[in-house]
């Protein structure tokens, strides 16, 4: 049995008048009663958070003891090593003593607030002959054990307590045993003094597993991994000196979102099992040991001088001194950087007189732009004190595992004339993951514009004596592309996908972009968005694929924010650079973060924007996650997901109407009245109740054919303005009178008019497109009066008449509140009746 380790002065707790302690034992006397009663504990902790008195925080460990009768004999029999015992009474040579048995119920308090576990502490007390009295005995003793038992296990489902206990044997012993981490032993074995120092030695060892060797391409340093004590999970500081020449480790605690435990990151390696780290060992000669088995192998900075290389052990190389950012950059043609260049950078440091931004004392995180040896980059040279500090993000040690992505960040350069903050951006997932940072610009100066710069981090977490450096592709803060410049410049980026797909099929397009004049808003689809329309049958066809770029640049400067502004409670729509053609923009909740997001859809396809406001010298860029004007829903399917068309989608379903849109064989021209227009048409009407028309099921089948036309082609609205100056018939179901409409193109909308009627009404959207038809969205049905019953009197005088309901729902905004007007439309005349 090892003994847990105990603070030194542990303040007290279980009720006990004094508390007293040893690297051995912890003592605790009270008045039992009876005189003369002693107490001795050689465990002292809470059986389920694991939590000593005076040590935080606590780690959640399962655990049960187990009680066992101290030997009257010697002292080398009073210890059964098969079993962990809570507690011993001791005993002098040549007294015989009697035993008794108590139960404390306590509960544990750590770091200020309550364990969800009751403390269970069996306390024997023994006296001398002269006092004795009659006790329970053993019998006794085993009958409270149980109580205790039960008490710990039944708040927790009967489930089984397991022991943290540490080991007796080195952490040596413990690596070589694990077969997932026999790369990591290879390591140490190259070192003889390091591995007598893994048997002998007090240390903390940070192992990384086989498949974290995996996913590592450079030399690791396995001194690195060692820190020269042992230091416990809940004592793991901020910063920790390793083995190779202190060089720092930092230590990040994350809190795991709904719950209320945390992650623990050693640099960028997660501790892959925080029940497992509590576990302790003992050398060979009685030191504390620790053992944290880490997800990533530690990447560490090398000696800058003859070697040039990582360390891999003492024999392998060393880790030069401390070193700072300003090593880094001091060192900037090191082989360490391979292609990526920091003299330009230095250079305009000495420059600017910033050189103790980087050799400062600290805790900071560095961006630092590179340039490669085959792309020099003008930009670093408009990089004034204000641009370098906003590279840098003050007391905050930010390595890309568990950094606040999408968070803003302040910089050194945030005060009362500028403001720039830096967000993480995580893109991609797999092979394509990438980490970017995004720097915003609010009160620029007269040499930094306002506006949010994109830059990918090309080599992330080099830890230095001040903090963590990320290597960076540009540098932020300074805007200075234009969006072709942007998208031919970006390789392997988030735009190359998108730009290599109008290098294929739409160089035209390329060429106007730079070549033409004024702000401008482009929509880049991503890299996954491209990839899904590689099959597409559109790809061969030239002039489609030209509409489909022209239809994802606006020609004005759009920033995310106006979208917002524009989009709050309608529609905002914006004509594209494709003949009459619009997208529409949206905002639209996160189930998930109830953030609200910005969706756009044009031809069609509806995206959702992922990275806005990208700046450039002539307007903006937003990254979205598919290609618009390629469809990929047929017409049922559209009309389900578009969120201003459910109350067409829900009418469609009371008769069975809509089965017929999912067939491919057909080709369908859907006119579809949007929510807003139905709503309006009924609270023009006071005569007409929705209740009435939902009562007759072919009277709403009758009034959605004629919506809907069915041929062997599909009807633009800039085809049937074409086809005829006048009237043109266009035929809908076998059961229906043909269509009869009049075109007119006016200020870039449609407007079309029915014979029957006598309005022109409005195209809202138009050109919709399906993967077997297409949708115009019109601003009122194709309705007569005379197509619903008139309500009678007694059905006008019901409960609640349509009329309100549609006011409020009119009011109202998402699919939730169309539900609820179709539910209570159709139970108005039972509830009546």
């Amino acid at each position: 049995h090892r003994h847990y380790p105990l603070p030194a002065q542990p303040r007290p707790c279980f009720g006990a008048k004094q508390l007293q302690s040893n690297p051995r034992t912890l003592r605790a006397e009270r008045r039992a009663p009876g005189p003369g009663t002693k107490f001795i504990f050689q465990e002292a902790h809470c059986t389920l958070c694991h939590h000593h008195p005076a040590r935080s925080p606590p780690q959640v460990q399962k655990k049960i003891y187990t009680a066992e009768r101290p030997s009257a004999r010697s002292r080398a029999d009073r210890s059964n090593r098969g079993r962990h015992t809570l507690l011993h009474a001791t005993q002098r040579e040549g007294e015989r003593e009697r035993e008794r048995a108590f139960v404390w119920l306590c509960v544990c308090v750590a770091n200020g607030q309550r364990c969800p576990a009751i403390m269970v502490v069996v306390g024997l007390y023994s006296r001398t002959r002269t006092t004795m009295v009659a006790g329970p005995g053993w019998f006794g003793l085993a009958w409270l054990m149980l109580l205790a038992f039960l008490v710990v296990v039944a708040p927790h489902g009967g489930e089984a307590l397991k022991t943290t206990d540490g080991s007796r044997y080195p952490v040596e012993r413990r690596i070589r045993e694990d077969p997932d981490l026999s790369e990591f032993y290879s390591m140490v074995e190259r070192d003889p003094t390091l591995m007598q120092m893994m048997k002998r030695e007090a240390m903390t060892v940070f192992a990384p597993t086989n498949r974290a060797f995996q996913s590592f391409t450079g030399n690791m340093n396995v001194l690195y991994h060692v820190l020269p004590e042992w230091v416990p999970l809940d004592r793991l500081d901020y910063r920790l000196e390793t083995l190779a020449n202190r060089a720092v480790v930092y230590i990040t605690r994350r809190k795991i979102p709904i719950e209320s435990q945390y992650e623990v990151f050693v640099n960028n390696a997660q501790i892959l099992d925080l029940r497992a780290a509590n576990h302790s060992y003992r050398s060979e000669t009685n030191k504390q040991q620790a053992l944290y088995i880490i997800g990533d192998v530690l990447l560490s900075v090398p000696t800058f001088g003859e070697t040039e290389r990582l360390g891999g052990s003492s024999g392998d190389g060393v880790v030069a001194h401390r070193i700072s950012t300003w090593d880094l950059l001091v060192h900037s043609e090191s082989s360490f950087f391979g292609t990526f260049r920091l003299g330009p950078l230095r250079k305009q440091v000495t420059q600017q007189q910033q050189e103790h931004l980087y050799r400062g004392q600290g805790f900071h995180t560095f961006f630092l732009p590179v340039e490669q040896s085959y792309k020099p980059r003008s930009s670093l040279t408009r990089l004034d004190r204000v641009g370098l500090e906003g590279h840098v993000i003050p007391d905050r040690v930010l390595f890309t595992a568990c950094a606040p992505y999408n968070e803003p960040l302040q910089t050194l350069a945030f005060g009362e004339n500028v403001k720039i903050t830096i967000s993480f951006v995580s893109y991609g997932t797999g092979r394509d993951a990438r980490v970017y940072v995004m720097s915003r610009t609010a009160l620029p100066n007269a040499r930094l514009a306002s506006g949010t710069v994109i830059a990918q981090i090309v080599k992330a977490n080099l830890p230095v004596s001040n903090g963590v450096v990320h290597l960076i592709n540009r540098p932020l803060v300074v805007v200075d592309n234009k969006i072709a410049q942007a998208l031919q410049e970006d390789e392997d980026g988030i735009f190359s996908k998108f730009y290599d797909l109008i290098a294929d099929y739409g160089p035209d397009f390329f060429a106007a972009l730079q070549t033409g004049s004024g702000p401008k808003t482009l929509l880049v689809p991503d890299k996954a968005a491209v990839s899904r329309i590689q099959e597409s049958k559109y790809l061969n066809d030239r002039k489609k694929m030209m509409e489909v770029f022209r239809m994802h640049l606006i020609q004005e400067s759009l920033p995310i924010d106006r979208i917002r502004r524009s989009s709050t409670g309608v529609i905002g729509h914006y004509a594209t650079a494709a003949p009459n053609m619009f997208v529409y923009f949206d905002l639209q909740q996160n189930q998930q973060s109830h953030e609200s997001i910005v969706t756009v859809e044009g031809g069609g396809v509806n995206a959702t924007v992922l990275l806005p406001d990208i700046t450039t010298v002539d307007g903006y860029i937003h990254v979205i996650d598919r290609v618009l004007g390629l469809p990929h829903m047929n017409v049922r399917e559209k009309l389900e997901t578009d969120p201003m068309l459910n109350l067409s989608y829900e009418l469609g379903m009371l008769n069975r109407f809509n089965e017929q849109l999912n067939k491919t064989t057909r080709r369908y021209t859907f006119f579809v009245p949007r929510d807003q227009a139905w709503v309006n048409w009924f609270t023009k009407r006071t005569s007409r109740r929705l209740d009435v028309f939902l009562q007759h099921p072919d009277k709403v089948r009758s009034v959605m054919e004629r919506h809907l036309i069915i041929a062997d082609r599909v009807f633009r609205m800039s085809e049937l303005k074409s086809m005829s100056p006048e009237s043109l018939i266009l035929p809908t179901s076998t059961n229906s009178a043909p269509l009869r409409l009049r075109v007119r193109l006016e200020d870039r909308r449609f407007f079309i008019k029915w014979k029957e009627g006598g309005n022109w009404i409005s195209v809202f959207r138009h050109d919709i497109e399906c993967t077997n038809g297409i949708i115009h969205v019109l601003d009122e049905p194709l309705m007569l009066d005379t197509d619903i019953p008139e309500a009678t009197s007694s059905a006008a005088g019901g409960l609640i008449s349509t009329r309100s309901i549609l006011i409020f729902v009119g009011c109202t905004s998402g699919a939730p509140a169309w539900f609820l007007l179709l539910a209570l439309a159709r139970c108005i005349s039972t509830i009546w009746q």
